[in-house]
């Protein structure tokens, strides 16, 4: 078992006696927890630990009096582990080690201190905040109450439809003062709520705490004008500081299983993970995308017995630089947790559109060059009455017709995370094609496995796969057989048959570095360009990210739609982009999985860029 030397120097005998009391006391606890195999005295045992650990920090380093302690780095560091001990603990480790990372007990330092490259996945704005210093003023950081929006043309005239208008927001702190610099998560959007029309805009940062927005006017009557502060600059510091230090805002936890034995360790895509020094590498089997877990100190138990996996079920963990961003951190968690909502700034502008006229394209959407889709500016349409107006292309009507006639002969294949399958069971309903979830082993860990449907008469087949590691969820464990990185599916399609492809990689990076969320993308496009040097005819889109009411605010997203630009930069001629961030910002989304009337939109573009 890897062991852990704490080495204890002074020259005060009464203080080293005091140390090897505590030392004794402690050890007692434990070898009674490992006797009796009870969790009664697991607090003390804890207590014990980080009192020694507070105490060995006081002595002095000295040429004499020294004395070595060495225990198991297990027990220094959870309290609780024993390779003998040999009961099912699975939930018990899970809850144990939940609590630990709460409470920022696992040690971080090695990981902390473990190399990176560059950050070349980042974009030039987030550099610029990680350079930043620590918060240092509170009352300095931009605040959605005192911000403030105004038209800046067209002025003192009548606004009419396919006119654009176009208005400027200066984001001010608590004080009322401006801040001078960019990269707040900004959104501006226009609503007439009583005829249930909504829009998003363009936006253009001037790095200087004003950001420009552009609307078309796209119907007539009373509307409004919105803007929203999702996050202010000071705020991602603390996002990029947090996984630029510890990787992860966010570990996974894998279960292992073997008959009567279980534990849970901790994994990461880095080969350090905290509080392990023995680690499983299952980099192979995550398609060739790195990722380890801590090796199982129970005897009865090795890497090969990986079952399942889960995340801590506790809130995104993100430890501040200074004070001044511990109390950033408490107020926006606090009116998160409080309003649920986007945060809107107080101030709006009323508008009285008369009428007029604007063009949408007549282009189907199948027709459409796949580049333009990765291009095209904001807005991309609007909502009217829950039905989405394309401006870029003409969609299909979903009828039974045009479905049968897209999916006939064909086979589907979605990649990705739960909303990639909300796709699938969309399209699966519309053609009529029954689902199955693809269980062989019968195993009785149900959650986010794969599924598959067949519709006979159609000839069509269609299959969901869930993505490579990272990939979690909280209420239940999952079985992590089935995980399977996009590329490495995509390498065992067949050379006859007529594919579709889907990739959708998001919510689950959400607690990764960017350099993972980056490497998985970029495994993506080599597989999508593999695939189509040998079957030129597959058609492929990628769905892009979507907003919602997250603790990160809008960063994730953002920076997603950096890095999937750059990853496929030289796919855009090939590749079809599904952008699904103007729709849910207009209509104010709240949720990881967009509404139903939301998900139809979604699904009506997939169809329509692929069928005729």
């Amino acid at each position: 078992m890897p062991i852990a030397r704490l080495t204890i120097i002074s020259t005060s005998t009464t203080a080293m006696l005091s140390a090897m009391r505590k030392f004794v006391k402690c050890s007692r606890s434990f070898h009674t927890l490992l006797k009796v195999g009870f969790l009664l005295t697991m607090g003390s045992i804890i207590r014990c630990f980080f009192q020694m650990s507070s105490l060995f920090k006081n002595f002095r380093r000295v040429e004499t009096s020294t004395l070595v302690v060495t225990f198991p780095f297990e027990a220094a560091c959870f309290g609780l582990r024993n390779s003998q001990y040999g009961s099912n603990r699975l939930d018990e480790t899970y809850w144990l080690l939940t609590s630990l990372y709460e409470k920022d007990k696992l040690d971080f330092q090695e990981l902390e201190a473990y190399p990176l490259s560059d950050d070349v996945d980042l974009s030039d704005i987030s550099k610029e905040i990680l350079r930043d210093e620590p918060l240092q003023d509170l009352n300095g950081v931009a605040v959605h109450l005192t911000s403030t929006i105004g038209i800046v043309e067209p002025q003192d005239r009548e606004l009419r439809q396919g006119d654009t208008l176009k208005v400027r927001v200066d984001l001010r702190d608590s004080q009322g003062s401006p801040v001078h610099k960019g990269g707040h998560e900004v959104r501006v959007w226009m609503a007439d709520t009583s005829q249930e029309f909504s829009a998003a805009a363009e936006i253009y940062d001037f790095r200087n705490g004003s950001y420009l927005a552009a609307i078309p006017l796209l119907w007539t009557g009373n509307s409004t004008v919105f803007a929203a502060l999702m996050r202010p600059r000071e705020y991602e510091h603390i996002v990029l500081e947090q996984l630029r230090k510890r990787k992860t805002s966010r570990p996974i936890l894998a279960g292992f299983i073997n008959g009567n034995f279980s534990e849970t360790t901790v994994c990461m895509p880095y080969p350090v993970i905290p509080c392990y020094h023995d680690v499983c590498n299952f980099t192979s089997e995550n398609g060739g995308l790195p990722w380890y877990c801590g090796k199982p100190v129970n005897q009865e138990l090795s890497c090969d017995d990986w079952t399942v996996a889960r995340l801590p079920k506790i809130d995104v963990q993100l430890r501040a630089g200074s004070t001044q961003e511990v109390l950033l951190q408490k107020k926006i968690r606090q009116y998160s947790d409080k309003e649920r909502s986007i945060i809107r700034l107080p101030q709006t502008i009323n508008v009285h559109v008369m009428k007029g006229s604007f063009q949408t394209s007549s282009l189907p959407c199948n027709q459409k060059p796949p580049r333009e889709t990765w291009t095209d500016q904001s807005p991309h349409g609007y909502w009217q009455r829950r039905q989405w107006r394309h401006l870029k292309c003409l969609l299909p009507s979903l009828s039974q017709d045009f479905v049968h006639k897209c999916v006939r002969n064909k086979t589907f294949v979605m990649l990705g995370d739960s909303n990639a399958r909300a796709i699938f069971n969309k399209v699966a309903q519309l053609s009529g094609c029954p689902k199955r979830v693809v269980n062989p082993t019968n195993s009785t860990f149900t959650m986010q496995l794969p599924q598959a449907c067949h519709n006979a008469e159609l000839n069509f087949s269609q299959e969901w796969h869930p993505h490579a590691y990272p990939f979690v969820n909280v209420q239940n464990w999952a079985l992590r057989r089935y995980r399977i990185s996009p590329a490495e599916y995509m390498a065992k399609i067949p050379a006859t048959g007529d594919f579709v492809l889907l990739v959708h990689l998001y919510m689950h990076f959400l607690w990764s570095d960017s350099r993972i969320y980056a490497m998985h993308v970029r495994d993506v496009a080599r597989g999508v360009r593999e695939l189509l040097a040998r079957k030129p005819r597959t058609k492929v889109v990628i769905r892009g990210p979507h907003p919602w009411n997250c603790l990160d605010g809008d960063f994730h997203g953002l920076r997603s739609f950096y890095i999937l630009r750059k990853e496929f930069q030289g796919l855009k001629d090939q590749v079809f982009f599904l952008n699904a961030w103007d729709m849910n910002v207009a209509n104010e989304n709240l949720n990881t999985h967009p509404d139903n009337y939301v998900l139809d939109a979604m699904t009506n573009i997939f169809l329509g860029l692929i069928c005729s």
